[in-house]
């Protein structure tokens, strides 16, 4: 992977797109595939496909697919403290949200948070265990004290979040980051056509 390339993955692995708000990954990857596609569409839904003519009008069109979203969270109440409580969006584990980073998509940009979860010490059952935390045990502090100091920063009720994580070279040749799932594909996808357009196959390739 050349430095273009792995720019392109970075950029389209920094992009928050959770699900059903994946326009800003989609704009990644448009972008990138307008170099190499004869076509390159979208719909209302989200989705971007790109198309590779081949020379043949009577060959088997090849399809390459890969969903391009990401697990996040979607704020479902604002608190009086401005306070917010989420709910998930995809898979979201709410035992690994504490104590992590988001970036809150709002009206008028991100806006960074931190999850909160109550003090260890008051978190156990009866027995003394510590309890796993339920997604309505997490709370979002983004330094409001109140609900109007929150409308301020331009968010409110329905507004998605994701993990404020971005992509890293954790050893030599690899890379850690949130939504490789299925980002990555959408990567590979884009690296297929962009070299089948060089090639001049018969069969058309979207």
């Amino acid at each position: 992977m050349n430095n273009s390339e792995k720019k392109f993955l970075f950029n389209l692995l920094s992009a928050p797109s959770p699900t059903g708000f994946e326009t800003e990954g989609q704009k990644v990857w448009v972008k990138y595939m307008k170099k190499y596609a004869q076509t390159v569409n979208n719909d209302a839904y989200g989705t971007a496909w790109a198309t590779i003519k081949g020379k043949s009008t009577k060959s088997p069109v090849v399809m390459l697919e890969a969903h391009a979203d990401e697990i996040g969270y979607i704020i479902k109440h604002i608190g009086k403290d401005g306070f917010l409580r989420l709910d998930r969006v995809g898979g979201s584990d709410a035992a690994t949200g504490r104590g992590r980073r988001i970036n809150l998509l709002g009206d008028k940009g991100p806006v960074k948070g931190i999850i909160g979860n109550t003090a260890i010490h008051l978190r156990k059952d009866s027995l003394g265990n510590e309890k796993a935390p339920k997604i309505y045990d997490l709370y979002v502090d983004i330094g409001a004290s109140n609900p109007k100091e929150v409308e301020k920063l331009g968010l409110r009720v329905g507004h998605p979040a994701v993990y404020a994580d971005e992509p890293e070279e954790f050893t030599k040749g690899k890379i850690v980051s949130r939504a490789l799932d299925n980002r990555i594909g959408g990567f590979i996808i884009a690296r297929v056509l962009s070299e089948l357009s060089k090639m001049k196959t018969k069969c058309p390739s979207t």
